[in-house]
């Protein structure tokens, strides 16, 4: 009985988390029907369903595995949930911005050369 509340606590992030990534898949179907693209609030909808759902499944995680009757303490489990929340925000604002995590500029393509195959040549 205590699983099937949780698996009911998994629905909604999971229903969210499908209508996203159905948003980003479909996008072009979308923007014919409805005269503009759903892609990037698709994208940011998916980040926190996907830290929602992470939240959840944590939660379950920590209240099933127990020692000696004993559960992980609730502060432990809303630092897990704030650091997935967090990460889906800046991987949100990364994708509104149109830039990678690091930023646009500061990494080093590395590319490999047709001619030898193994070895890394770093560009700049």
């Amino acid at each position: 009985m205590r699983l099937l509340s949780h698996l009911r606590r998994l629905i909604w992030p999971s229903v969210l988390l499908l209508v996203a990534a159905s948003l980003v898949i479909f996008d072009q179907d979308v923007e014919r029907r409805i005269g503009m693209s759903l892609r990037l609030s698709g994208g940011v909808a998916g980040c926190l369903a996907a830290a929602w759902l992470g939240s959840r499944m944590f939660g379950l995680f920590a209240d099933r595995r127990r020692r000696d009757k004993r559960p992980y303490p609730r502060l432990f489990r809303d630092l897990v949930a704030v650091l997935l929340f967090f990460a889906a925000i800046v991987a949100s604002a990364a994708l509104l911005l149109e830039q990678g995590l690091l930023g646009g500029g500061c990494c080093v393509n590395l590319r490999f050369p047709p001619a030898l195959g193994s070895g890394l040549i770093a560009n700049k």
